[in-house]
C-alpha cells in the first residue's frame, strides 16, 4: 500500500463546483491539480498522460499503477497531494472507489439540489465564450446526477449548496482534508 501522498478524485454534476474546489485545494493544501474535465475539449486523461493506467483502473479495477504514477508526479512537483477533477458524466462504481481507497485515492462527489447545480452551471456559462444552456446540462448530467443521488454514494457526497447559496470553499476544503485524514493512511494536512 502506497502511503506517500493523498490523491483526491472529484466527481459530480456540472455546476457543483468541481473545478473551483480543485483550484482551491491546489492553493490551500499545496496539491497538484490534474484537470481531467478540460474546457478546451481535449481528453484530460490523455493530456495528463494517464491513459494506460486509467484504462487498467476502469477495466480491471486495479488502481495501483494509476496511484503510483500520480504519486511520482506529485513528488516530482514537491506537492503534498494530488487532486483530479473529472467530467460530470463519470460515475465510478463502488468497487472502483473502494479499490482506489486501498491505494490512497479519496473519492468525493460534489452534490447539491438539482436547480442550484443548473443555476450555477448557467451562471458560469454566461461568463464563458461557450454559452451552453440547460439542454446541454440535461443531456450531460441527467443520468449521472440521478446516480450520484443513490444511497450507496452518500458516504462520498459533499453538499456544495445550502439554502440556495454555495457553501464557502474553506468548509469544503476542511471536509476534504478530514476525509483524507480519515482513511487512516495520512497525517492531517
Amino acid at each position: 500500500m502506497n502511503k506517500k501522498v493523498p490523491i483526491v478524485f472529484i466527481l459530480g454534476p456540472s455546476g457543483a463546483g468541481k473545478t473551483t474546489l480543485a483550484k482551491d485545494l491546489e492553493s490551500g493544501l499545496n496539491f497538484i491539480h490534474l484537470d481531467i474535465d478540460r474546457a478546451d475539449g481535449q481528453d484530460g486523461i490523455d493530456v495528463e498522460n494517464l491513459r494506460s493506467e486509467w484504462n487498467e483502473y476502469l477495466r480491471s479495477n486495479q488502481a495501483q499503477r494509476l496511484a503510483n504514477v500520480i504519486h511520482q508526479r506529485t513528488a516530482g512537483e514537491n506537492k503534498r497531494g494530488a487532486i483530479l477533477s473529472f467530467p460530470s458524466g463519470l460515475v465510478l462504481t463502488d468497487e472502483h472507489i473502494r479499490e482506489g481507497t486501498e491505494h490512497g485515492i479519496v473519492t468525493v462527489i460534489l452534490y447539491g439540489p438539482r436547480q442550484d447545480c443548473i443555476n450555477s452551471f448557467l451562471e458560469r456559462e454566461k461568463t464563458t465564450s461557450r454559452h451552453l444552456g440547460i439542454n446541454h446540462w440535461e443531456r450531460n448530467n441527467r443520468e449521472s446526477y440521478a446516480l450520484f443521488g443513490l444511497p450507496e454514494f452518500a458516504p462520498y457526497r459533499i453538499l456544495t449548496f445550502e439554502n440556495g447559496n454555495r457553501i464557502p470553499s474553506t468548509s469544503l476544503i476542511e471536509d476534504v482534508r478530514l476525509r483524507v485524514a480519515d482513511i487512516g493512511k495520512y497525517a492531517a494536512a
